[in-house]
């Protein structure tokens, strides 16, 4: 595992170039790129919380590689919160139910 990441992160989850990133998650939760000072990060993972919905958190501002990919998957902005599913496809500043929506779908 990265050295930076919080659970279920796999080494391999930098490569790709698109808003889906291949075989991304192993335990099967979704993982949220973030900042400590974002308020809307904070809203997000309190709102997860309250579902139900686990979750990796990975901070951007403690992790290059992470705001790298963020900055990448986000036409070169730090965007976040930024989540990704556990099936690759990224999400920029999703509310509780589009992440429930791509869980699903």
């Amino acid at each position: 595992l990265a050295s930076w990441a919080r659970p279920g992160r796999a080494p391999g989850w930098l490569a790709g170039g698109s808003r889906r990133l291949p075989g991304s998650c192993v335990t099967g939760e979704i993982t949220v790129y973030s900042t400590t000072w974002c308020p809307y990060c904070l809203v997000l993972k309190r709102s997860l919380g309250r579902a139900g919905i686990p979750f990796t958190e990975i901070d951007i501002g403690e992790h290059p590689d992470a705001a790298r990919l963020v900055a990448r998957l986000n036409g070169g902005n730090e965007t976040v919160p930024t989540v990704v599913t556990p099936d690759g496809t990224a999400l920029t500043n999703p509310s509780v139910r589009e992440i429930k929506d791509a869980l699903v779908g």
